[in-house]
């Protein structure tokens, strides 16, 4: 409705936000560099919207998606080797679309950035807890989920991959840098 989007607009309140950069490329709500990239690529390519679409596309990249090793900096200091994740994500608010909350904690003017990610061979029992993420305190306590806020994110995989910056697919090479 026009008049009730004007409306909104008029009576709406500004505020501070962070701004989250990957090589370069603003985003403000995340970034995505593993298969958790695939399945946004994959629901783009679907008709229709909605839960069960994005259930669907979650299924089908699953199956075709390869695994590589990545080596993670963060905040120059700790230095992380994981193996074969599935789900690399990095939020800039408290919760992603849907409802799926990331930590209830944070901020979207702290001056950092959360990291989410998981392996491979976690994410059967990542699936059996996903309701923690829609009902509870989010992905920091999902078990076998690496959790970190951070300011600033060096990552190295052998191949380049494409990732998602607030939905959108894009070409990456394989070193990446976030930092807010």
């Amino acid at each position: 409705s026009p008049v009730k989007s004007i409306r909104q607009i008029a009576n709406g309140v500004l505020y501070d936000m962070d701004v989250g950069s990957i090589n370069g490329s603003p985003f403000l709500v995340s970034a995505s560099v593993a298969w958790d990239a695939a399945l946004v690529r994959q629901y783009n390519h679907l008709p229709m919207r909605g839960i069960g679409s994005y259930l669907l596309a979650a299924a089908i990249s699953f199956i075709g998606y390869r695994t590589q090793p990545l080596q993670i900096t963060i905040d120059g200091k700790e230095r992380l080797s994981l193996n074969a994740s599935v789900c690399v994500t990095v939020g800039n608010l408290w919760e992603w679309g849907g409802g799926a909350r990331i930590d209830l904690s944070a901020k979207a003017n702290d001056g950092l950035l959360e990291l989410v990610s998981g392996e491979h061979r976690d994410a059967f029992s990542m699936l059996l807890n996903l309701e923690s993420v829609f009902f509870d305190e989010g992905c920091k306590v999902l078990p076998n989920v690496l959790y970190r806020r951070f300011a600033t994110r060096d990552i190295h995989r052998p191949c380049a991959q494409p990732i998602q910056i607030d939905g959108e697919v894009i070409d990456c090479g394989a070193d990446i840098h976030i930092s807010v």
